[in-house]
């Protein structure tokens, strides 16, 4: 029992052991994405008749994502591999769920007593409010993840594309910005922005949603966009004042 304890704490699987009344051991372990917060008890004995399963039904339930989970895959294979029948293709099945277990959202120790915006809160804030709103919701983000320097260099980032999108708006041809809709440029610096949110905050923002943390209301949001807004004119024309 020791063995198998340490081989499957090696691999990272259980949380945790604990004690039936008739003295076995199970595992605690999380089986699904979406309720991490609860350690699950894993199917009765699955541990115990892991065993007794041939080579051939070992690697049918590493192959079976629909009826077996990722844990479930994950003991199988190391029951294979500690017989040496674990061969190339059930490696690459193994790394590809450990993979999957690494980069999926993981709950939070605790739940979260800060808040947060949204994905879609962040993307309404900016088409409304422009590129100052985009960087101080991401900003914002990152000081509530404890990222204070990436809060700064977001701030660096926004002050520059918002220089450079008054400098395109002054300079771009009459002509070039009656061919487009008005809503072609809020749209691209909307989506850059957006895209910049989900490439370094979408994994905190996950964890601390399924860890039931709180975001801020709607009407903050809005109010937020409309504040920016009113900046962003400001600084349109006094730009324009300067430049002109």
């Amino acid at each position: 029992m020791r063995a198998k304890r340490s081989n499957l704490e090696n691999d990272g699987l259980l949380r945790r052991y604990a004690p039936r009344n008739d003295g076995k051991v199970f595992a605690m372990t999380r089986l699904t994405r979406f309720e991490t917060n609860k350690t699950i008890v894993m199917k009765i004995g699955f541990l115990e008749t892991i065993k007794e399963k041939t080579d051939k039904e070992l690697e049918i339930i590493s192959k079976d994502a629909i009826f077996y989970s990722e844990d479930e895959r994950f003991i199988a294979l190391n029951e294979l591999k500690l017989r040496g029948k674990l061969n190339d293709e059930l490696t690459e099945t193994k790394k590809d769920i450990k993979r999957f277990r690494e980069e999926e959202p993981k709950k939070l120790d605790f739940i979260p007593t800060y808040k947060i915006y949204g994905k879609w809160q962040h993307w309404v804030a900016t088409y409304i409010g422009g590129p100052l709103v985009a960087g101080y919701i991401i900003a914002e983000n990152f000081k509530a993840f404890n990222e204070h320097d990436k809060a700064k260099k977001t701030w660096l980032y926004t002050i520059v594309a918002t220089i450079l999108i008054l400098i395109g708006a002054f300079f771009i041809p009459e002509e070039i910005l009656i061919a487009f809709p008005n809503a072609i440029i809020p749209m691209i610096y909307t989506l850059t922005a957006y895209a910049f949110m989900y490439h370094f905050q979408n994994k905190n923002i996950s964890a601390h949603k399924i860890s039931e943390g709180k975001f801020f209301s709607w009407w903050r949001v809005v109010g937020i966009g409309l504040i920016g807004l009113v900046s962003f004119l400001l600084l349109g024309t006094v730009a324009y004042l300067i430049i002109f």
